[in-house]
């Protein structure tokens, strides 16, 4: 089992993603800038401002995928 941050984990083409993951049996940290009823560990924040320093130590895979150019 790996642990697998995703970046825009709520979008139209992360959750998919998020979900094959999980039935994969990884565990997946989702972060996004809005929440989401995805049913995991879930971070909000803001890639522009976010410090990512404290959870990265331990996550084994980013797929970073998240869009800066929609509020």
């Amino acid at each position: 089992m790996l642990k697998i941050l995703v970046t825009g984990a709520g979008g139209f083409v992360r959750k998919p993603l998020v979900e094959r993951l999980i039935d994969y049996g990884h565990k997946v940290v989702a972060f996004d800038k809005r929440r989401s009823n995805l049913g995991m560990e879930f971070i909000q924040g803001d890639l522009r401002s976010f410090d990512f320093d404290d959870i990265l130590g331990d996550v084994d895979i980013v797929f970073h995928d998240q869009n800066l150019f929609r509020d």
